[in-house]
């Protein structure tokens, strides 16, 4: 009699034994682990300067595009929004690596949808008293010459006023700033992001005529 109840206790305490290891967590078990490897590689796009820097001077991104992203753009910002939208940027720069640019006419062309498409203009330049400060909410731009050159300001929005409130139907605010100026050529693109006031289209040593392109690419999030 006692060694069956020894039997019956042993058989009771390994059956709730393994009751209890069904519900811990175990890496060998998808169905119980809460952290899958797709999380993994999401948490690890917590980006710092460094790691966006590193990444940004890889120009993977670029995905064979012969042009040189400017020193200006906001490597930090670029890897979060690339990474949140990863196949309308892949897009965007398989657009501008498969189109004859030297052939491209003034129009508005869709890429994908709204949520990625490039207007080519060609107009002249002005003195930079005649230009304004402008920023998007829901779009980043891409600026590109195709061909004359150009003076675009740059400045952080964070440290403008505005002069003119954000337009919805326009999709776009004027701000008063006092940024940097670089020279804008064929064969380097500006990116501009919501956070980025810029002012295009100024002189350089005179009145010239611009032909450029602009791709917006959708903001994450918008």
């Amino acid at each position: 009699m006692k060694i069956q109840i020894k039997y019956i206790t042993t058989l009771v305490l390994l059956l709730l034994m393994t009751f209890l290891f069904s519900f811990t967590k175990h890496p060998s078990n998808p169905d119980i682990t809460p952290v899958t490897n797709k999380a993994i590689i999401h948490t690890d796009t917590t980006w710092t300067k460094k790691k966006a820097a590193a990444w940004f001077n890889g120009h993977a991104w670029l995905n064979g595009l012969k042009l040189k992203p400017h020193q200006s753009i906001d490597q930090l910002v670029f890897a979060r929004q690339y990474t949140a939208n990863k196949i309308l940027w892949d897009k965007a720069f398989a657009y501008l690596k498969a189109t004859d640019l030297t052939a491209i006419k003034i129009g508005h062309y869709q890429i994908e949808g709204e949520d990625v498409y490039a207007s080519v203009t060609e107009a002249p330049t002005k003195d930079f008293a005649k230009t304004r400060y402008e920023a998007h909410q829901n779009y980043t731009d891409i600026h590109l010459m195709i061909t004359g050159k150009e003076k675009i300001g740059v400045a952080p929005l964070a440290e403008a006023t505005v002069k003119t409130a954000y337009d919805p139907a326009k999709e776009v605010g004027f701000w008063n700033a006092e940024g940097k100026m670089y020279v804008a050529e064929p064969g380097t693109f500006f990116i501009f992001f919501p956070t980025d006031a810029h002012s295009p289209s100024i002189n350089v040593d005179g009145p010239d005529v611009v032909k450029k392109i602009v791709v917006k690419v959708r903001t994450a999030g918008k």
